[in-house]
């Protein structure tokens, strides 16, 4: 199995076959990586796009393409075929707003802060946060 860095002539998806600029051979696509790319819509934009690629020499007429990676120019790989993870669902910071209000009261049984510009409103504490210290330190305070 050799591994090596290319950029991707041309790939076609109805024969599972893909050319390395480079290496100047077509190889099959494996079909883990048939999957992958056609789940993440990517025959299309692999035109061009430099790649790192494990080719398992034993396999298909001039080898198989076994793991792919599209590689960003100065970048670390964006794409890895094996390891197929969901985006983490992390909150976008510029979807945050932030307004500062005064605590009117804190439930230290419930973990649970009022807020004096919404007083009949009451949140929930993340776990993280001590209630008790938070009462403490914050109350009718901004």
């Amino acid at each position: 199995m050799s591994k090596l860095n290319d950029v991707v002539s041309w790939v076609m998806k109805d024969d599972k076959i893909v050319k390395l600029q480079k290496a100047g051979q077509v190889y099959d696509i494996s079909d883990e990586v048939f999957n992958y790319l056609d789940k993440a819509g990517l025959f299309d934009k692999l035109d061009d796009k430099p790649v790192e690629v494990e080719i398992d020499e034993s396999k298909g007429q001039d080898g198989t393409v076994t793991h792919l990676k599209v590689i960003e120019a100065g970048a670390e790989p964006k794409e890895d075929v094996k390891k197929e993870e969901p985006a983490p669902n992390d909150t976008d910071v510029n979807d945050l707003v932030i307004k500062e209000m005064t605590v009117g009261g804190v439930s230290v049984d419930k973990a649970g802060v009022i807020f004096k510009d919404e007083e009949k409103v009451w949140y929930t504490l993340d776990s993280t946060i001590n209630a008790q210290k938070f009462k403490d330190e914050c109350t009718k305070k901004v």
